[in-house]
């Protein structure tokens, strides 16, 4: 009987790490895509019928931060802390990694990737920043895809990159 409980205490410690990923935090690390996902966690899956001029949005916490995306093709990419951080200093939530983060690499190892630049960010209009651009994206594709920010002030990391929430897309 303690072997069994002993085995269940080990399997609900990995669901909790399997379930836990960063989250997208509004004016610091928020992704949006088509207007969508914001505030929400990795691995979230979004549709967009047909492809097409897609946005992608990064918030930041203030203007003129670079920005990037790291694209992974293929299906299920989204890999939840496949990447443990050290946590950033600016008030996101620690969900990453049971808990143990605010901060992860959502995105499998084994995927190809692809670095894409949105350049720096600009006024929100509410004392933040937005990093924007409109990529044409055809149908029948699925990838995965997470959002760096470089921020000084945040970052515990050189260099000092804030990531945010991935997401698995599909077209």
């Amino acid at each position: 009987m303690q072997k069994l409980a002993a085995a269940l205490l080990c399997l609900a410690g990995l669901s909790s790490l399997a379930s836990s990923q960063t989250t997208g935090t509004y004016q610091i690390n928020d992704l949006t895509i088509g207007g969508l996902g914001s505030g929400t966690t990795s691995c979230t899956s979004l549709t967009f019928s047909g492809g097409g001029p897609i946005t992608f949005e990064m918030s930041t916490r203030t203007t003129g931060q670079p920005a990037f995306l790291v694209v992974a093709f293929g299906p299920d990419c989204c890999r939840p802390c496949s990447v443990p951080m050290t946590p950033a200093t600016c008030g996101i939530p620690f969900t990453a990694c049971g808990g143990t983060s605010n901060q992860s690499f959502d995105l499998s190892l084994n995927c190809n990737r692809i670095v894409v630049p949105l350049g720096t960010s600009v006024s929100d209009g509410f004392g933040g920043g937005v990093a924007s651009d409109t990529f044409l994206i055809p149908p029948s594709l699925q990838f995965s895809i997470q959002g760096f920010v470089i921020d000084s002030a945040c970052s515990t990391w050189t260099p000092p990159v804030v990531v945010s929430q991935a997401f698995d897309v599909a077209t």
